[in-house]
């Protein structure tokens, strides 16, 4: 299993400052009920303090369950032949959700990807993720699979709420994933 934990931990160390604010910020962006009796907006929440504090405590656990969803299912059956895809992660945040499916992908033989994380805080995200991750992905794949692979991982914004009717906003991709953004859409109606 791809190990990438302890090195986006590493490249997104914190002052003492920033983990007490992204602490404050990660314990209101997990508490619904708190934000919606406060009419709060998560939109605001999502400092890049609460980004690298989300990294250091949610990566590992989003990364896996990921993993452990595709691995539970025959969906390579679904996956097109080709060695190279095109990766969706709807509401992606860091990656982690990027993260177990492609250890997941490596497994079934893929080596090659181009990957876009959309989400509506796309800037924190890539601020915090963009560098770091590409880079661990390509070592820690070289470690474990004893391959190369081609990756690309890019951040672009997209938000939830806006008229799905334009085809356009859809992204196009061989694999989707989408786990907090559904939860996100859901409580943020």
């Amino acid at each position: 299993f791809l190990n990438v934990t302890n090195d986006m931990m590493n490249a997104c160390k914190m002052t003492a400052e920033e983990t007490n604010d992204g602490k404050e910020n990660f314990n209101l962006v997990c508490n619904y009920k708190k934000r919606r009796e406060n009419n709060l907006a998560c939109e605001s929440l999502y400092s890049e303090a609460t980004v690298k504090y989300l990294v250091a405590k949610t990566f590992k656990k989003s990364a896996t369950d990921m993993y452990a969803l595709a691995s539970s299912y025959p969906l390579q059956k679904y996956f097109p032949e080709k060695k190279s895809l095109r990766i969706a992660c709807i509401g992606g945040g860091p990656g982690s959700d990027l993260t177990g499916l492609l250890n997941f992908l490596l497994e079934c033989g893929y080596s090659s990807f181009e990957c876009v994380v959309y989400d509506y805080n796309a800037e924190n995200w890539s601020k915090v993720s963009s560098g770091p991750l590409e880079n661990i992905i390509k070592k820690q794949t070289q470690k474990v699979f004893r391959k190369d692979i081609e990756i690309s991982i890019k951040w672009e914004f997209i938000d939830m709420k806006k008229d799905w009717e334009n085809t356009d906003l859809i992204p196009k991709a061989d694999v989707f994933s989408n786990c907090w953004a559904l939860i996100e859409c859901f409580f943020n109606e």
